[in-house]
């Protein structure tokens, strides 16, 4: 496939102060550029420090609790859950990556719950303020969920959303590429073409698109050994409503 040039994705530097993240322009100011099929990276968005923290703390969770079987549908009201989804179950949307889902909360660990309570309203209000939505951050229809594609082939073929009622969204990077992985990287098909954002999606950035652009995640070092080991690979954390997974469909 061919891949845009990197001009094809726009970076935003934005600022922390008092914990409080601010770009250099309102984010309303980029509507129009993404509703144009524009990809914005809001640079350093969150913390990298706390990033590998809270996947390390995902990790222990998920050894200290009981996977969910492969073929159960994790599209579940209040379901909190993970799951090492290996390539072999079948699904209608091909893929390999451990999958953490917090649609409650409330029963996890103290730190892994305020962690995963701040970065829900966090991205959240991202999206409202993005999107010029007005969803509201206590909304039982969303749900946190990460992602870690592993070393060794983790991907997700690529696929489209429904662009109503969301419009936008979001995707936080939890790894460091060039340290975590190599290769592979968030994908996204524009009137441009192919955009691969390996060298511009960085640990604690906040990547935004239209939701109906085609995206996936391109295979993680697949001339590597499958490995599930550690707390490396690609990890990218969203919002998702439960709503959109009926209606989407493989690019």
């Amino acid at each position: 496939m061919t891949t845009a040039p990197l001009s094809a994705v726009e970076i935003v530097p934005v600022s922390r102060p008092d914990g409080k993240v601010q770009a250099d322009r309102d984010p309303a100011w980029w509507r129009e550029p993404l509703q144009d099929g524009r990809i914005v990276v809001f640079r350093g968005a969150f913390e990298p420090g706390a990033m590998g923290a809270l996947r390390r703390a995902l990790l222990e969770w998920g050894a200290a609790t009981p996977p969910i079987p492969p073929g159960v549908s994790a599209s579940q009201p209040g379901l909190d859950f993970h799951r090492l989804d290996d390539g072999t179950a079948p699904t209608t949307m091909p893929h390999i990556f451990h999958q953490f889902g917090f649609a409650d909360g409330r029963g996890l660990p103290g730190p892994l719950a305020d962690d995963v309570r701040r970065l829900r309203h966090a991205l959240l209000d991202w999206q409202n303020r993005l999107a010029g939505t007005d969803f509201d951050l206590e909304d039982p229809d969303f749900r946190f969920k990460a992602m870690r594609h592993p070393r060794g082939g983790g991907h997700l073929v690529p696929h489209r959303h429904p662009h109503l009622p969301q419009k936008v969204a979001l995707f936080l990077n939890l790894s460091e590429p060039g340290r975590d992985y190599s290769s592979g990287a968030a994908l996204f098909r524009n009137a441009a073409g192919w955009v691969d954002t390996h060298e511009d999606f960085r640990c604690g950035d906040l990547l935004a698109w239209r939701y109906d652009l085609v995206h996936g995640v391109g295979a993680v070092e697949p001339e590597a050994p499958l490995t599930w080991q550690g707390d490396d690979g690609l990890w990218i954390a969203a919002m998702e409503r439960f709503e959109a997974h009926p209606h989407s469909k493989v690019a």
